[in-house]
């Protein structure tokens, strides 16, 4: 078989990547959670094994849709932008064998987790309520959801050569994946018992939860939607899901290779893009002004110049703005919008400070695959210099956004509620949490550029010392203080003394690493 050589050096390769090994710990670290959060609340007696299994087993379904696609987003594009490609096809192989190895490599390495999980899931089935049915419906499950991640992941890599692109394909399609794959379950499941319920859903909607149902496996609220369907037609159901998930993954390696056939070479970009892009993407009202703005910028902070000099770094700016105001443009108008607004208001927080974290992880990176941080470490420029420049462009980048959400925030919180501002007030709390959140994710991000190799771990560590770890030293606080009898102080505040320390620890780091130059260079990862 041609394709082995390439499958034995992928195997290497992925060997000597530390992020390989995380990824098990990171699936067992969050079974762990979710047993332990099961644990804390209803206790491990006899009998509970199956809640404790569908409650497992959904954390890993869940685990296996974010993992797999961003560990895998990477795999083509980083083989054109080494120029390895051509190497590749001087030899016999051809573009399906290489795609056939790099889907088999990343299909296997997520195969690792699921096996790392094993005996974490044997603990249910010792305490007794599972199943042999719910265990195989578990192995179908998984092996359904890495046939479509591991095709999202194929293709975006394809059709795409930079590694945030092809990331933000890849998880937009892993997303519509998610939704369609439990969807083909539930309409398979109606087609087989002919029996629907559309009062107050669509087909599609009714469809969908009774797919996600069936994967999910869950015991209490979600039984209603499966009370019409019996085992075997579920096992029809999930069988048949997965020979079209399977398709999927046949039709995904076709399709990658095809275009990994077309788009090797690095061309430039042709007439009628580089049409597209002087019409959309470049400025023709007020150009004076932009070239005096970016000349200021530059003069003042040239680091923070680097993010923003191309369209793309002030499109970052500009879009987040313009959302914020087209969805609370629509959202004034329900009538119900003020009783219930604080849902919106933190969705869009959280997916602002999530964009920060993807900002902030991959800032560094871009220096670092060409050079141009030792360069600039060589500069007149010190150290402190250049983290507080990155540090201003990433805060400048997302700054009128910031204000816009936490001054709306702040206006529906003070005037049309009538609520003084006060600490006490839990929109209050809201809106100090995201702001301290604002603050320290940009810092917290770009410690983990420099210090991690791959962008999804730096990702990853981001998102879990910002957001994750300063709330579970805040909950352990508070049991230490309770067992001991004295008052540690509210919850968030601790949240917000740990976010501020651990930003302020990593930010201290990062000066270090810089000034000794210990940071992974991605030109030698071979």
């Amino acid at each position: 078989m041609k394709a082995l050589p390439v499958i034995w050096r992928e195997l290497r390769v992925q060997a000597r990547q530390p992020f390989t090994f995380w990824l098990r710990v990171l699936a067992v670290g969050l079974l762990l959670l979710g047993g332990g959060g099961f644990a804390s609340g209803r206790g491990l007696t006899p009998g509970q094994g199956g809640f404790l299994f569908s409650q497992m087993h959904l954390l890993m379904y869940c685990a296996l849709w974010l993992l797999v696609p961003l560990g895998a987003a990477d795999c083509l594009s980083r083989e054109r932008r080494e120029g390895t490609l051509g190497l590749l096809f001087l030899t016999p192989l051809r573009s399906t064998h290489i795609v056939i190895a790099k889907g088999l490599v990343h299909g296997l390495r997520a195969t690792t987790m699921v096996v790392a999980i094993v005996p974490l899931l044997a603990i249910p089935v010792l305490l007794g309520g599972v199943t042999w049915q719910q265990v195989v419906m578990a192995a179908l499950v998984y092996g359904n959801a890495m046939c479509w991640c591991l095709g999202a992941a194929l293709v975006a890599s394809a059709l795409s050569r930079r590694s945030n692109r092809a990331l933000v394909l890849t998880m937009m399609l892993a997303v519509s994946g998610f939704v369609l794959f439990p969807w083909t379950i539930g309409a398979l499941l109606g087609m087989n018992s002919q029996t629907t319920w559309t009062q107050g859903y669509s087909q599609g909607s009714y469809d969908f939860f009774v797919g996600f149902s069936a994967v999910a496996m869950p015991d209490g609220n979600f039984n209603k939607w499966l009370r019409l369907v019996n085992f075997s037609q579920l096992i029809y159901a999930i069988c048949t899901a997965t020979i079209i998930s399977i398709a999927v993954l046949v039709v995904a390696v076709i399709f990658a290779a095809n275009c990994l056939r077309r788009r090797w070479r690095d061309e430039p970009a042709s007439l009628r893009a580089q049409q597209l892009e002087q019409t959309f993407c470049r400025p023709v009202v007020g150009i004076k002004l932009l070239q005096r703005w970016m000349l200021r910028l530059l003069e003042r902070n040239p680091i923070g110049w680097l993010e923003r000099r191309q369209w793309s770094g002030r499109l970052v700016t500009w879009a987040w703005f313009a959302i914020i105001i087209s969805i609370y443009s629509l959202a004034l108008t329900e009538p119900n919008f003020f009783r219930r607004s604080g849902g919106l208001q933190s969705l869009m927080g959280w997916l602002l400070a999530l964009s920060m974290v993807v900002t902030a992880a991959g800032s560094f990176r871009r220096e670092r695959e060409t050079g141009m941080l030792e360069l600039l470490l060589v500069s007149p420029l010190t150290v402190r210099q250049i983290i507080s420049g990155r540090l201003r462009g990433i805060w400048g980048q997302f700054l009128p956004a910031i204000l816009l959400l936490l001054g709306l925030w702040l206006y529906f919180l003070v005037i049309l509620r009538g609520t003084y501002f006060s600490a006490e007030s839990g929109a209050a709390v809201d809106i100090w949490s995201f702001g301290v959140l604002f603050l320290v994710t940009p810092v917290i991000g770009l410690y983990f550029s420099v210090r991690c190799r791959h962008y999804l771990l730096a990702l990853v560590l981001t998102i879990l010392f910002a957001m994750l770890l300063p709330a579970l030293l805040a909950t352990f606080g508070q049991w230490l203080s309770a067992q001991a009898g004295f008052d540690w102080g509210r919850d968030w505040q601790t949240a917000w003394v740990f976010q501020i320390l651990i930003a302020a620890y990593l930010n201290a780091a990062l000066h270090r690493k810089l000034e000794r130059r210990q940071f992974p260079l991605d030109q030698a990862l071979n």
